[in-house]
């Protein structure tokens, strides 16, 4: 909430990027914490992730509602919280099939390792799309 409340004048393509850009060293911090085993490591990359989701929930539904025709904003918008939660739930089940086969530390590195390959991917293909005329 707080990051909401703090980026309500940000628009939704600087805050898709931001968002993007807090995603590399929130996953960085969790998986440091994750081999350091340090409270204060994992509360910090907590608060980071937890404010990069927000806002790029915040931007993504602002752009959402902007794009929706009025008539179908409703469908709309549920479809995209309903990608949302299956994007939130797949890598929770992700790790935990990957850690039952080879340990939690390996599988934490894989999925931080593809979250900020995917994040940087996103970001790439925001600031292309922002140059296309």
């Amino acid at each position: 909430m707080f990051t909401i409340a703090v980026t309500r004048r940000l628009s939704s393509r600087r805050g898709s990027l931001l968002s993007l850009g807090l995603l590399l060293p929130s996953v960085a911090l969790l998986f440091v914490c994750e081999v350091l085993r340090s409270l204060p490591i994992l509360l910090m990359g907590t608060a980071i992730a937890g404010a990069a989701a927000g806002l790029g929930y915040r931007c993504g539904l602002q752009l959402v509602n902007e794009m929706a025709p009025e008539n179908q904003r409703a469908e709309v918008v549920s479809s995209y919280l309903i990608f949302c939660y299956g994007g939130i739930s797949l890598p929770v089940i992700g790790v935990g099939l990957v850690s039952q086969a080879s340990g939690a530390l390996i599988a934490d590195g894989i999925f931080a390792a593809l979250i900020a390959a995917f994040a940087v991917i996103a970001a790439v293909a925001e600031v292309r799309m922002a140059h296309r005329p």
